[in-house]
This record gives structure tokens, sequence and C-alpha cells, in this order.
């Protein structure tokens, strides 16, 4: 949203008036003399993008002068309570920022204040408040695209996604359709029970057609086709802050790399953290490209003359999946998409033999690039709780734990979770996922399970909780159950460091092996079923075995840690091995393609 300010006294204080619609953007004209200095200064830093101590803001002082306007009715209030809330929810002080926006609300309806609130509501995982709002900005403007996207996907948050999947196909057939809408299309698919891999790839394919056409397409010019030279390595991603990405990609960092690499970071974060500040410290060099357009990060990449662009996650929020269709590197790579990019101008994707067997192996336009060892590594956190006692030698009863999130769960695992606990009449079920707190959206999931059976006093849900209390309350947990066909990945490797084993159910899509390639690196197939029978049977079969569990659970980090899931080393020499040839493979094209000599 831009801001712009206008002399008009006589519409200054309509806020109908000074909100507007631009495309995909809301626009707000500020008229001269309504707000106080300080909060125009502030407005526009936000607005440019640039960084704000809010406690700085809004001092005692400050406060206290708006106080006296809002007793005195200033007839400017309601502007500078949307301006109060824009800043605090830029700088994600959310709980504030919907305060001052229901302010607002409650003497004027305007769609863009219900925008705000719905969607400091969704970062607050409140989300059938989320999409309560939403519905109300769409009733004050119904011909609103973005807000109808928007809107669909709050339905999608609340648990209905085969309904909001739907409704997100029909949007997809307008025009103005957004790349990241188109995203999350895509990432809702994932969580259907009865989609495969086939389908899946077939939307991933449209996607790349549609949104990183060929004509898109520059190949960069004077090259070095040296296949020994030194070469430079870019890693892109969204998820460069405190994550669920961050283990895998600061695995990666604390490698090392050899001299003849050296390694460049491009961060599209929109709130760096102190885990940003960490991992600039593990780049060669590192930029940041958060508000900047395609070309403009495709611009920078080939000044910075790297070889290798590496993108990681795939379609997953924040990507620059644009800047790649522009091709700004001679090599292009995939690590962690959880299915094609569906572009052309993707030339690999980094996997393993596990989570892409034979019948899905032809589901990418991206060579596959098969580690042996594995291609999910592992950082701890420095500082975690040490493992506990098996809880169920106190308790007498077991506890199973679903700590996925509450999409991953669905009717394909309800019956079967239920068919665990028939068995095991004392057994309780513990899960935790974001929208734990939103009364409305876990009665809506306790009805769900409560339908295939599963009495609800035996199920306690949390919602987010701090990380190290997240870590802490897997010492609550004996046995962790996986989702299916979605399967965890980054819960279930913080699960085994605490000690707790999970049992899986490996399917037939990408998604469906992360339970598997993980409990194979650690020597654990035993808790990997390929049936739901299977998966009931071991589940049972563990809980009544408390002493075996008790041993695993007390040799698990021991395990992790002596496993290629934790070789740091391995994964840079693996890396280097695979970027080299890359790169040779390319001089190797090329100087054919060009009539020169072949190395």
């Amino acid at each position: 949203m831009t801001s712009t300010h206008s002399s008009q006294k006589e519409a200054r204080h309509d806020l109908r008036k000074l909100l507007t619609w631009t495309g995909d953007r809301m626009d707000l004209a500020i008229p001269d003399g309504v707000l106080p200095a300080f909060l125009i200064e502030a407005y526009n830093r936000i607005a440019g993008g640039g960084p704000i101590q809010i406690d700085t803001l809004c001092t005692p002082e400050r406060s206290d002068r708006l106080q006296v306007l809002e007793d005195e009715q200033y007839a400017g209030i309601e502007l500078i309570w949307l301006i109060l809330g824009l800043i605090h929810h830029r700088c994600n002080r959310r709980t504030e920022a919907l305060r001052w926006y229901r302010k607002v609300a409650a003497r004027t309806a305007h769609p863009l204040v219900y925008q705000e609130m719905a969607d400091v509501s969704q970062g607050l995982h409140q989300y059938s408040q989320a999409l309560e709002y939403r519905r109300q900005a769409l009733a004050l403007a119904p011909d609103c695209l973005p807000i109808r996207r928007q809107c669909v996907i709050d339905l999608a948050l609340t648990g209905r996604v085969t309904e909001a999947v739907e409704d997100m196909e029909s949007l997809l057939r307008h025009e103005t359709v957004t790349p990241l809408f188109h995203t999350s299309y895509l990432w809702y698919l994932h969580l259907l029970p009865d989609i495969d891999q086939a389908r899946l790839f077939e939307a991933h394919k449209a996607w790349g057609a549609r949104h990183a056409p060929v004509q898109k397409t520059t190949e960069r010019e004077g090259l070095d086709l040296d296949p020994d030279r030194p070469l430079r390595v870019g890693y892109l991603s969204a998820d460069f802050r405190q994550h669920s990405a961050l283990y895998l990609i600061e695995s990666i960092l604390d490698g090392g790399m050899g001299d003849s690499f050296e390694i460049l970071g491009y961060g599209n974060v929109a709130h760096p953290d102190r885990a940003t500040a960490r991992l600039k410290g593990k780049f060669g060099r590192y930029r940041d490209i958060w508000g900047m357009s395609d070309q403009e990060v495709t611009a920078q990449i080939r000044r910075d003359g790297i070889d290798i662009l590496v993108a990681f996650a795939g379609h997953t929020d924040g990507h620059r999946l644009g800047v790649l269709a522009h091709r700004p590197a001679p090599i292009q790579v995939d690590y962690g998409g959880i299915c094609s990019s569906g572009m052309v101008q993707m030339d690999y994707r980094i996997t393993d033999a596990i989570m892409d067997p034979p019948d899905i192996a032809d589901c990418y336009v991206e060579r596959s690039i098969v580690f042996p060892q594995g291609f999910q590594y592992y950082r701890p956190p420095d500082v975690t709780p040490p493992v506990g006692p098996l809880p169920a030698s106190s308790n007498g009863y077991v506890t199973f734990g679903v700590f996925n999130n509450r999409l991953k769960m669905n009717g394909k695992v309800f019956p079967l979770w239920h068919q665990i606990l028939q068995q095991l009449p004392d057994a309780k079920l513990v899960l935790k996922f974001p929208g734990g707190s939103d009364e409305v959206f876990v009665e809506e999931l306790i009805r769900e399970m409560a339908a295939a059976g599963i009495e609800r006093d035996r199920v306690t849900v949390y919602p987010l909780i701090p990380f190290t209390d997240h870590l802490t309350l897997y010492n609550s947990i004996d046995i962790a159950l996986d989702t299916y066909p979605f399967n965890g990945c980054v819960t279930t490797q913080e699960g085994l460091w605490m000690g707790v084993p999970v049992v899986t159910l490996s399917g037939q899509r990408f998604t469906s092996h992360y339970g598997h390639t993980l409990l194979k690196r650690l020597g654990l197939e035993f808790f990997v079923s390929t049936s739901g029978e299977q998966y009931v049977a071991k589940a049972v079969t563990l809980a009544r075995q408390t002493e075996s569990l008790a041993r695993i659970r007390a040799g698990l980090r021991t395990r992790m840690l002596n496993s290629p899931m934790m070789d740091y080393a391995e994964c840079a020499r693996q890396l280097e091995r695979t970027y080299r040839q890359m790169w040779r493979d390319y001089c190797r094209k090329k100087g054919r393609d060009q009539g020169q000599p072949t190395p």
C-alpha cells in the first residue's frame, strides 16, 4: 500500500474516500495537516520498506498526546488509529495492531480495515476469525479479486481444503491471478489425500507455462567455460530466518565448501531476525533482495557472476521462482521442493532414492540428482532440553503425539488413530499445531475426529508455544504418529532428537516418503509401514513394549549424532562433487554447441 498527501480538506476525515484500490493493492491518500509529524515519518518509512523502532515511536508522551486527541473527538482520529495499526502490523506487533484496527472498524466499515484485521488474525493463527474478517471485507468489496483470493486461502487454513481447492480452481481461470496465489493452490493440492503424483506434476507444469514462459529467459554471455575453475554458487530463499527450513540450510552451510567455491546468499526475508544475522556470517557475501523486482534480482545475480543458483524449497511462501524464470545463472537447481518446479528453466533437483522411487521418478521437468546418503540434514538448536525419561514409565499409559500441521490430519489417518487407541484403552493422544488456540478451529477438528470414533477426552490440543517449550513438550510423548499422505519432516527430526520414535506410513507420493528416508538413515526402518494395517500394528506393538521404548529413547540422540543426517562435512563433499559435475557437463555441452573442443 502506498500513500500520497492531499490538501482536500473536505475529504480528509472520510476513510472511504482516502482508501482506494489500485490493481492488487490499496492506496492511502493522507491529507495534509491531519497526522502528527512523527506518524507521517514512521508511516513513510515502513511504506518504503525501512526499519522502525516501535518503542521509540510510541513513547508515553506521544501516547498521552494521542489520548487527548481521542478524548477531544478529533476529526482525524480514525486515520491516526489506522496508521498506528499499519505501523504495528508491519513491525509484527500483531495484537496491538488488531486493537487499533478494531477501533477503526467500530466507526467505519471499510474493506481495507477488515483485510488488515484478517491478515493480523491469520498471523496470530486465529484462522476462523481471519475468515470472518475477510468475509466482511468481501461483503464490502464483492468484485475485488485480491480479497476473494485471500478469502479462499483463509478457508483452506480453517481445514476446509477440498472446498478451498475447488474455489481456487475457479479463480485460476481469471487472467489476473498472481504467481504466489497459484503457488498456494499447488501447496493445498498436496494436502488432498487422494491426489497422485502425476496430477501434481501436471498442475506444476501448468504453473510454469503460465508464470515462467520461456520468452522470459535470456542466456548470460561471455562465460568462462573452464570446467575446473573456481565456481560461485548462489543460495536463494525466503527462509534465511527462524523457520523450519533453517535446519537444512544451516546444515549445508556448516559443512563448509572447498576453496574452489564461493557461496553467496540471496535472502527474500521480510522480517530479518537473529537467525538471519547468524546466517549472513556463513555466506561469502549476502544480498538482501526483499522488495526488489524479479528483474532487479536477476541483474544483481548476473553482476555477481553466479554459476550455479540453488533455490530452496520450491513452491513455498515467499519463493522467487520468477527470478529463475529469467535464468540469471547458467545452471539452476531446486533443493527441497516437494514437487517439480514446473519450469523448464530449472535444470536439476536434489533428492534421494527413497523420496523418488521409480514409480514417480519421471514426474519432474528437472533432472534428479540422487544423494546416496539422503539430502535432508538436521542441525539442532544450540541449546536444547535434555531427553527426559519415558513418560509411560511414570504415567502407566502410553502417550502418542502428533505435532504436524493440522491440515496434514485428515480422514485417512483418523480411522487409523482410532484403531490404535481402541486397542490401547488407556492411551492418550496429544496434538500441537498452529491454530491450537483457535477454539472454533479446534472444535471442528475434534468433531471430525469424533466422527472417526476418537473420544474427545483422550485428546489434548496445544497451540504454538515458545520453541524451547515446544521441544520440552516432546518429553511428555512416548511415540509420535506420522501424518499421511503428507508426512512430517522437521517435526519428525525434532521428535527423534528429543528421543521420540515415529511410526510412519509410506505411500506413493514424494511427501509420503519423508518419514521413511529419515528413519532409514538412522537404521530404524522397523518403524516404517507400507499399509494402514502395518501402521496400526506397529504403533500398538511398540506401545506394549515400554522397556524397548525406554532403551530406544535413551539412545536416539546419540544415534542421530552419529548418523548421516548430521554429517555436515559429507553433505558439503556431496554438494562439491555435484556442483562440479553439473558445471563440467554444462561446459561440455556448451563447447559442443559452439563448435569448441570439449574438455
